[in-house]
């Protein structure tokens, strides 16, 4: 998973990992629209997302909930 850096904050105040219980801080990932050059803009179908600091990854397709 190549992580670019953008990370998004919790709207919940104890946020878990629903694998494997422990707290969450921050979610990082992906986003779905980069640029790709001058006035080009790429579309992912899914987003990349990891869990900090447990780092269980999932993704998100476009369109999905917290995409």
């Amino acid at each position: 998973m190549g992580v670019t850096g953008m990370t998004a904050g919790l709207l919940a105040e104890e946020a878990t990992c629903a694998v494997c219980g422990r707290p969450v801080r921050a979610v990082e990932g992906t986003p779905s629209r980069q640029e790709v050059g001058a006035g080009t803009t790429g579309y992912a179908l899914a987003a990349w997302c990891r869990l900090d600091p447990c780092g269980h990854t999932f993704t998100v397709r476009r369109g999905g909930l917290i995409y």
